[in-house]
């Protein structure tokens, strides 16, 4: 991140992609194959996913469904539920 945290928390959330797969978080957890409609590109998204994650916006989280099947989910943190917030408040200003 460039610059201090606060800015630089800013500058790497709104780069292209992000706000909407952080608003897709923001219904529910989603596995990677259901963010791929979001994204053109399966290489940027993996790069968007990995930066949010960086930013502490979001987190994986492994849930087992049987004995030996598992679901990745990226959910959203606390933090990246307060960027949308905050987000949100400045779109219904206009």
């Amino acid at each position: 991140m460039v610059g201090n945290k606060k800015w630089g928390f800013l500058q790497e959330i709104s780069r292209q992609y992000c706000p909407e797969i952080l608003e897709a978080l923001h219904e529910s957890p989603m596995r990677f194959t259901d963010l791929k409609r979001i994204c053109k590109s399966q290489k940027t998204l993996t790069q968007r996913l990995c930066l949010l994650e960086e930013c502490g916006a979001i987190t994986q989280e492994m849930q087992k469904e049987r004995k030996r099947r598992a679901r990745l989910l990226y959910t959203l943190t606390p933090k990246g539920k307060l960027a949308i917030e905050t987000v949100s408040a400045f779109k219904e200003e206009k």
